[in-house]
């Protein structure tokens, strides 16, 4: 007989322990959607979300270039994450998550079924052509979402971490909640 309460599934206890990088374009205009988004989903229970630039690791070289170490300091988190998620906005420079995008297919692809595409629909994102074959290539094997609105962007893109998180729930819910830094070997 039930009682009539309802209980969390088990897999939403991995929650805080998942690791969610949001990628995206660093223009003025754009890099507050990606700080919305990561606050979003914080407040969601995804306390491990994080912007590339929200890490001290790996370590600048001395006279390396500021474009040489954003490219390393990407090229270092991305298979860190649990799940990536790359956001194409409208009107701004896509330029870096392409790059970022296009480095995990080729690098990572094992990566791609936890991913997150998110794809301005209205108005489209500026990319290459490449970038969109690309898109449209992997669109059976990853989770992409499309998006008019920042709320919908949001909500989009917690709708699909929920189904991640129950395919991940065994790789992470054994895991410490420190920090990434902390855990990774720099």
């Amino acid at each position: 007989m039930s009682t009539g309460k309802w209980t969390a599934p088990e897999y939403l206890r991995a929650k805080p322990k998942i690791r969610i990088l949001v990628l995206g374009s660093y223009d003025d205009s754009a890099v507050t959607n990606l700080e919305g988004i990561k606050e979003f989903l914080i407040a969601k229970g995804y306390g491990n979300t994080r912007l590339v630039r929200d890490f001290r690791n790996p370590l600048r070289g001395e006279s390396e270039p500021t474009s040489d170490y954003n490219l390393r300091k990407s090229e270092y988190w991305l298979p860190m994450a649990d799940i990536a998620v790359f956001v194409f906005l409208p009107n701004v420079d896509n330029d870096g998550v392409e790059y970022e995008l296009k480095h995990t297919v080729d690098i990572y692809s094992d990566m791609m079924w936890r991913s997150i595409i998110a794809w301005s629909s209205n108005p489209p994102p500026k990319v290459t052509s490449l970038i969109e074959g690309l898109v449209n290539r992997w669109q059976e094997s990853t989770n992409l979402v499309f998006f008019g609105t920042f709320e919908k962007l949001c909500d989009e893109i917690f709708g699909v971490l929920t189904g991640i998180l129950e395919r991940m729930y065994y790789n992470v819910i054994s895991r410490s909640d420190g920090e990434w830094e902390m855990d990774s070997q720099i």
